[in-house]
């Protein structure tokens, strides 16, 4: 039996949900630890209004 490499991951999806302050926590933490593409702007979330939701992609090359 051959044993193949280990999978890289390329792409990262992060989507934190809540509030609007920690949520810019969250998106400011991750692009500062991991190459990230700009995240988009934020959605209400549609289970709390008193939320939101933001999509970052994070790809390590």
């Amino acid at each position: 039996m051959e044993h193949s490499a280990p999978r890289r991951l390329r792409l990262v999806k992060i989507r934190p949900s809540g509030a609007q302050e920690d949520v810019d926590r969250v998106v400011g933490l991750s692009r500062s630890l991991l190459p990230a593409d700009e995240p988009s702007k934020p959605y209400p979330n549609r289970r709390d209004p008193a939320t939101v939701r933001v999509y970052l992609e994070v790809s390590p090359e």
